[in-house]
């Protein structure tokens, strides 16, 4: 009984001969119109699909994710993450910054409190979002995909991109293309700030599942090759330690984290590397959870500025 099999470069019709006899081929170059048809219209309905799935998991992001995790972006450990791992890397007032992914707007409210007045927030969210309108964070507030916009702006127009915990949630094929984007929109001498999980830690693998919107997880290596893929020189790639300063913490009476951040911490992250001496790659520099990234572009593209792309 004749049976159709699909081959890589063409479609071939295999014809099988009595019950036990010989296989002949018969060369069939085009795709039954039928089933084009079919495989064309399942593909599509499948694409409309995922897309609406996608959609309604970012906007509903908050209530179904954020809100439950304890961690509410305000207080006195959160103003000392920002400004030990962030606020030391910033250029001073004035300064054009965007923020991608800024959930409920506390890092732009903290920008704004340190003097930035041209502030503009993107984020896939609708529920994030609608949150940070109704707090009147002071920022250009926008519900749109950063890749999509990012490549609507002109080069060259900002000096700073904030990525918070963002990189992790790409899809793979959306790392190095939004990479680009982003090298194209900073100024010459601008920065791109980034936190991520460090999966050069022994234990960044509850962050990197604790989340079921996760996609990727970077190593310090694997982060340095993507950004010098994206047109960044790998110079300029810098994949610090996420720290919390002692004398801040002491200062605001956060006793316990200060222990954790002095003593218990380091001596965790000590016991890891001795047991990764063990391997042949060795331990990694970068050893703490979170992953700082600050990566600045090249004063050398000044020349290289285009005008607003299609």
């Amino acid at each position: 009984m004749p049976c159709a099999i699909e081959h890589p470069q063409q479609y071939s019709l295999y014809i099988k001969v009595g019950r036990i006899g010989p296989v002949r081929r018969v060369d069939a170059p085009h795709r039954p119109l039928y089933r084009s048809r079919m495989t064309n219209t399942a593909s599509s309905s499948a694409q409309d699909s995922s897309a609406e799935r996608a959609s309604a998991q970012w906007d509903r992001y908050h209530s179904s994710h954020h809100a439950h995790t304890g961690r509410t972006g305000t207080g006195g450990l959160a103003n000392i993450e920002f400004e030990a791992n962030f606020g030391a890397h910033l250029p001073l007032p004035p300064a054009t910054v965007l923020e991608v992914g800024f959930g409920e707007g506390h890092t732009l409210q903290r920008l704004s409190n340190r003097g930035y007045e041209d502030l503009h927030g993107w984020d896939i969210s609708r529920e994030c979002v609608e949150r940070a309108l109704a707090a009147h964070v002071p920022a250009t507030l926008k519900h749109v995909d950063a890749l999509v916009e990012l490549r609507r702006v002109s080069s060259g127009t900002f000096d700073v991109i904030l990525a918070k915990d963002l990189l992790e949630h790409l899809p793979r094929a959306d790392v190095l293309p939004f990479l680009e984007a982003v090298h194209s929109a900073l100024r010459p001498g601008g920065v791109f700030l980034a936190r991520l999980p460090n999966m050069g830690s022994f234990f960044a693998v509850m962050l990197r599942y604790d989340d079921f919107t996760h996609r990727l997880g970077f190593t310090e290596n694997s982060l340095r090759q993507v950004f010098t893929l994206a047109g960044f020189e790998r110079k300029n790639v810098a994949i610090l330690n996420d720290v919390l300063p002692a004398w801040p913490l002491l200062r605001n009476g956060l006793f316990g984290h200060l222990f954790i951040e002095t003593i218990l911490g380091p001596l965790v992250r000590w016991l890891a590397r001795i047991m990764l001496l063990s391997q042949r790659k060795g331990p990694p520099k970068v050893d703490t959870l979170r992953a700082i990234v600050k990566v600045t572009k090249s004063q050398e593209s000044l020349g290289k500025l285009a005008s607003p792309r299609e």
